[in-house]
């Protein structure tokens, strides 16, 4: 069973969502090519979630959890739309304001892998 990401709340601003493919492409002469995708999932959804956060501990925890899988132990995380994904943390930033308040953001990128 794959871990779940921790509950910390709804990402509270700059959730952003993308896309990359996986497409070969072969150079057929005189201007001319051929595209078609690389394998079946080749289309993989990214996401960009940011929480504002006013509890240091939460935010130091989730940051070690991210970290302890960065790029390699994919997990679920609970989409705000109400999905539920298998991602990959590729990137994760702590910040700290003179505010007492923490910004987490992370990267996530969507696996096809088997749990």
């Amino acid at each position: 069973m794959a871990d779940v990401f921790p509950d910390i709340g709804t990402p509270e601003w700059g959730l952003t969502e993308s896309s990359e493919e996986d497409i070969q492409e072969i150079e057929l002469g005189d201007g001319y090519k051929f595209s078609q995708p690389n394998g079946i999932n080749y289309q993989r959804a990214l996401w960009e979630p940011s929480w504002n956060l006013d509890d240091k501990d939460t935010a130091k925890a989730a940051y070690a959890w991210l970290m302890e899988r960065k790029r390699i132990t994919p997990f679920l995380w609970n989409h705000p739309d109400g999905a539920v994904y298998k991602v990959r943390c590729n990137n994760v930033k702590l910040a700290h304001d003179g505010f007492n308040d923490y910004t987490l953001s992370a990267s996530f990128a969507q696996d096809f892998n088997p749990i």
